[in-house]
């Protein structure tokens, strides 16, 4: 075999590209930013190339490191993958499934128990990570996440369209729904988390034509999941997706507090990874899923 360039300076490229970032793949790697920038030094030494472009304050690759890149996740992909293998992390019997917080809770969990009468002999990990960006193809079988457009070259089906209602509970808005301008001198429930550019109340208010003026009573919560939940608890008035919510709506636990929906612009993707086949506990889970949405 011909030689190769040391093991951890790939892990260490592909850190680094993948984040766009010394500091964060430093922190992911557990290393100092120092040693992820030698790391690199010594890879772009022995290729006889330059892989990054240095100077900017974010990382950006060259031409070279964008070729060598896709090559380097394809083979650190498969090693992940038969490592896992061997060492049996990946059952034929169990099936990881990969989502957002507020997916897992408010409409994997309350399904599962369907899934599992059907099939009693399967294993079921969820793993629930707001930052789809963070995940390796070895981590998880399926993931569902919402993409106004999938990530270029995923294997991603689209399982749902979704509408924003907003929502509170019945105790704090016992007069019944309000009209969209109303909203505005209401408590809202914000995001500012990373998902806070999923949809947020300046575009729900646009979408209904209305100039928005930020609030003076807000709420903020870092994901999508406890906004849901504070609204649960009459904190205020949050921003929910239709489907995720549609057993709180049909209990009267939620109601909608305006009239008014917006249509998203994206969709909820079911996930495959790529350059690895699907194991049969997997496709009977995206299969059951794919059932699931088309009952619904």
């Amino acid at each position: 075999m011909k030689p190769l360039p040391p093991l951890y300076t790939l892990i260490a490229f592909e850190a680094v590209a993948r984040l766009s970032s010394f500091t964060q793949a430093a922190a992911e790697l557990n290393l100092s930013q120092g040693a992820v920038s030698r790391q690199l030094l010594l890879l772009e030494d022995y290729l006889g190339c330059k892989l990054l472009q240095r100077g900017t304050r974010k990382v950006e690759l060259t031409l070279a490191g964008e070729q060598y890149l896709a090559e380097v996740r394809s083979a650190l992909e498969q090693l992940v993958g038969a490592t896992a293998s061997l060492m049996h992390w990946q059952q034929d019997k169990q099936v990881t499934v990969a989502c957002s917080t507020a997916i897992a809770s408010l409409w994997l969990m309350p399904h599962l128990s369907a899934f599992r009468q059907a099939q009693p002999d399967l294993s079921i990990r969820i793993l629930a990570n707001d930052n789809v960006q963070e995940l390796q193809a070895g981590d998880f079988d399926l993931g569902v996440y919402y993409f106004r457009q999938p990530p270029k070259g995923a294997n991603a089906v689209a399982l749902f369209d979704e509408q924003m209602y907003a929502v509170c509970s019945p105790a704090y808005l016992l007069a019944g729904p309000l009209s969209a301008e109303a909203l505005l001198d209401e408590r809202l429930i914000t995001m500012d988390g990373g998902q806070r550019d999923w949809f947020n109340w300046p575009q729900w208010f646009s979408a209904q034509g209305i100039a928005w003026r930020p609030a003076a009573r807000q709420l903020s919560v870092t994901n999508h999941h406890l906004a849901v939940q504070a609204a649960l608890a009459g904190q205020g008035v949050a921003l929910a997706w239709a489907y995720l919510i549609d057993s709180y709506l049909a209990s009267g636990t939620l109601v909608m507090a305006a009239e008014a929906k917006v249509t998203m612009s994206g969709a909820f993707y079911l996930l495959r990874p790529e350059r690895r086949p699907l194991k049969p506990a997997a496709r009977l889970f995206a299969d059951w899923l794919t059932s699931l949405v088309a009952q619904s």
